[in-house]
């Protein structure tokens, strides 16, 4: 509860005493004796005090407080008609012709109870025609002119009475009534807790102003600034002193707060320049009080503060799925191959370079994308991982750049950010990228250029800080050669190159990952998994199309098809789980060839190759530069292969 008080000023003793036996069970109620310019002192020493909440007196006094401006609520004590009716019968005792001098805020009305009690009234008001001297002064000179008047008793105040009796004429004091103290006290509570709640949405509405971070300038009416918080003295770089009291037209030329008034409308997202050159985002609306405009309000944020924030709630909100999940340590293996590309990996997390990883399928090109993420500065950003291969061009284009509400058919409502908006801060991983079809690759080729994009069905464009990371497991040299892939597109993505070992060219890592599927497995299935030296020696002669992909599915296969009894993977278990992934061979032609209807993939791992190349060159009819596209490889590699399959005939 506040300390401040409510302050009872008492014209004479009589209601001092009255009011205090009333008002006793009240903490925040004080009563003190104060008549006329000694209830003002009282009055102005509270004030300064700082300790007064409301103030309540009667008659002059009153008046005289309302006259001071003490900017503290007065509330008056009434007199009541029944505290008139009982003056008028004391003084009737006296004569029935009866003089009434008073404020007007105390007899007021009195001239009505006269038919009522039998008496002549000659009423007065001391304030009703303007003071040339003192209180006591107008009232002796009211006094004066009723007793002209030949009246045989005098009804009003304090200073009333008083100069009746230096003038030797009966006198009758108007009292207040209990009830009438009781109502007042009783108003004055309910104006100070008003006053109290003002006083909080004020205080709290200061608090809000002072600690916003953002950039507050109210005016009024005229254009004046009013209102200028610390944020926006931090963003424009001018002190309050210098702008509080001044147009702001004058000081802030290029903000619409003109217009707002003169309009009335708002001006949202207006892009202002301030003298110390900083940039911000104005949003300036008018304040409308029961519709007048009162003045106009904006808040503002400095654009470098709004792209930080930006970035800190992509980083602190991005999806699970938009997480890279794994490192450098997870990348198994020790042969030269693979511990070279990890070398070079973290290399290229070092920098900023858009990368391109080339391996064959299942060679873990995203794995090392996470990871050289995840080793970057970018770590703490999204990891937006795209399959280009996976979407239709429209869907593609409209995930990769966002679109606009009502951008296409079945667009939803309010839009949606692309992925490269969504990896802000972060990467974008590209697998697959030689898929991406011709008209997205010029689209694809500017965003990389300069570093924005613009949302299908808009005319924005939105600036971006991605690093891209690419992938395939085609040669994208021959997609240039044959006019599938751009070329300017490649040397854009190309910038650092990271190939990856097919797992044929790296056997010593097969029995350390056979252990790590192992591992994996026996936490999900329970018990501990182990695998005979002969299914390893195996697994180290097959050729493993699929590579490192491969590998695990056929550890994870040969771990159900062994059972939870034995928990030994065996050469059986590995020869089963391999014949779901063996081609189907149509029957041997003589001589043991394949016949026209598939590839039979016998023999070592280089005649198994000759006869797939043989089989496509024969579906795109001997041309060697669309078989090699198709295949992913080099026209040279195409023509190496030929070239041994005519000399082994």
């Amino acid at each position: 509860m506040s300390n401040k008080k409510i302050v009872f000023l008492a014209p004479h003793w009589e209601m001092l005493h009255l009011a205090k036996s009333l008002v006793s069970h009240y903490e925040n109620v004080a009563v003190r004796l104060g008549l006329l310019e000694q209830g003002v002192e009282e009055a102005l020493a509270w004030k300064r005090r700082g300790e007064v909440e409301v103030f309540i007196s009667r008659g002059g006094t009153a008046f005289l407080l309302q006259q001071r401006g003490l900017e503290a609520p007065i509330v008056e004590i009434p007199v009541t008609v029944y505290d008139l009716i009982r003056s008028l019968k004391e003084a009737r005792e006296v004569s029935t012709r009866i003089g009434v001098v008073g404020f007007s805020n105390m007899i007021r009305g009195i001239e009505g109870l006269a038919p009522i009690l039998d008496v002549e009234l000659k009423v007065i008001y001391i304030d009703r025609e303007g003071f040339k001297g003192s209180v006591e002064e107008e009232a002796e000179s009211r006094v004066q002119q009723v007793i002209n008047e030949g009246i045989g008793v005098i009804i009003g105040g304090v200073v009333t009475c008083t100069v009746a009796s230096r003038n030797n004429i009966p006198s009758v004091l108007i009292k207040t009534g209990k009830e009438a103290i009781l109502k007042a006290v009783e108003e004055a509570q309910r104006v100070a807790a008003v006053q109290r709640a003002e006083r909080a949405k004020t205080e709290q509405l200061d608090a809000i102003i002072e600690s916003a971070t953002e950039g507050i300038i109210a005016t009024d009416e005229g254009g004046i600034i009013t209102v200028y918080n610390p944020a926006a003295e931090r963003i424009t770089g001018l002190p309050a002193g210098d702008v509080v009291g001044r147009p702001a037209k004058e000081v802030f030329p290029g903000m619409p707060f003109a217009q707002v008034l003169a309009t009335g409308e708002n001006s949202l997202g207006h892009l202002q320049t301030f003298a110390n050159g900083a940039r911000a985002l104005t949003n300036n609306v008018p304040i409308v009080v029961n519709n007048q405009i009162w003045g106009v309000i904006s808040t503002f944020q400095d654009v470098t503060r709004i792209q930080e924030h930006e970035v800190n709630v992509r980083r602190k909100f991005h999806t699970r799925s938009h997480q890279a999940r794994y490192t450098f340590a997870d990348i198994t293996g020790v042969s030269d191959s693979i511990k070279g590309a990890k070398e070079t990996a973290l290399q290229f997390a070092q920098v900023e370079s858009n990368l391109l990883i080339t391996g064959e399928t299942g060679t873990g090109k995203e794995l090392f994308a996470q990871a050289i993420h995840n080793e970057s500065r970018r770590r703490e950003g999204p990891f937006v991982a795209v399959n280009c291969a996976a979407l239709p061009e429209p869907l593609l284009e409209s995930e990769l750049f966002g679109y606009e509400e009502g951008a296409f058919t079945g667009a939803r409502k309010g839009g949606r950010a692309g992925l490269f908006t969504v990896a802000q801060g972060g990467t974008i991983f590209l697998d697959e990228i030689a898929e991406i079809p011709p008209s997205l690759q010029t689209k694809l080729l500017r965003v990389l250029q300069e570093k924005e994009v613009r949302p299908v069905g808009s005319d924005r464009v939105l600036p971006i800080d991605v690093r891209v990371i690419a992938a395939t497991n085609r040669d994208l040299r021959a997609a240039v050669r044959a006019g599938l892939f751009r070329k300017d597109l490649f040397f854009r993505i190309n910038v650092l190159n990271l190939s990856l070992p097919p797992l044929r060219e790296r056997r010593e890592d097969i029995p350390l990952l056979v252990d790590h599927y192992l591992h994996r497995f026996s936490r999900v299935l329970g018990g501990n998994w182990e695998i005979s030296p002969e299914a390893i020696e195996y697994l180290q002669e097959y050729s493993w199309p699929g590579n490192v992909r491969e590998l695990r599915n056929i550890i994870e296969r040969a771990v159900l098809f062994t059972g939870q009894e034995n928990k030994l993977v065996t050469l059986a278990g590995v020869k089963e789980a391999l014949e779901g992934d063996r081609l189907l061979c149509p029957p041997e032609g003589p001589g043991g060839r394949s016949g026209q209807e598939g590839i039979c993939l016998s023999g070592n791992l280089r005649e198994m190759e000759r006869q797939v190349v043989l089989k496509v060159l024969a579906l795109e009819g001997n041309n060697r530069t669309r078989t090699a596209a198709r295949l992913g490889v080099s026209r040279t590699h195409i023509w190496r292969l030929l070239k041994e399959e005519k000399e082994a005939e």
